[in-house]
């Protein structure tokens, strides 16, 4: 185990105690550290988790997550760290502004919106014939085919009143 440890701070920005320490090696598609661990199936950890293992001197209760306090993924400052369920972890998300609950943010607030509330009224109200087609329009304005059908038909940007008003 002392190896271990060893091996994982070895990997570890350490700074100020108020700090996020960044995990400084290879990490999961979503930033989280990813430390080689024979004791898990797959043999693999995120470090936070490793970290608070380490810390609480045992593996975590069976159904709880290692949790961060400062939203930073790749942070491994056991200060920054606690044990919690699933159901704290997606309330301390949501409370952040990631995950779902971000990309649920409807219209221009939308930080994947490629179109703005004023293109898509001319959309709407668009004849098309002026474009030559949807898919001359979608190229034009960099989204799909699709997504002008459904613009036009109301099952995109729904919110908005249908007809350009």
């Amino acid at each position: 185990m002392a190896d271990f440890a060893a091996r994982l701070w070895a990997k570890v920005d350490r700074r100020g105690p108020d700090e996020c320490w960044e995990w400084t090696a290879s990490r999961f598609p979503e930033g989280y550290g990813r430390i080689g661990d024979r004791t898990r199936a797959g043999g693999v950890n995120r470090a936070s988790r490793a970290v608070l293992e380490l810390e609480l001197g045992r593996p975590l209760l069976p159904g709880m997550e290692s949790c961060h306090t400062c939203d930073n993924p790749p942070c491994c400052n056991p200060a920054h760290l606690y044990e919690g369920t699933h159901a704290q972890n997606m309330a301390d998300m949501v409370r952040a502004g990631r995950g779902f609950a971000a990309l649920s943010t409807v219209g221009e607030a939308n930080p994947n919106a490629r179109l703005n509330e004023a293109l898509v009224r001319d959309i709407r109200a668009a004849d098309l014939s002026r474009y030559g087609s949807q898919v001359a329009l979608a190229r034009r304005l960099g989204v799909t085919r699709e997504t002008i059908r459904e613009i036009r038909i109301g099952r995109r940007w729904s919110y908005l009143a249908k007809g350009g008003v």
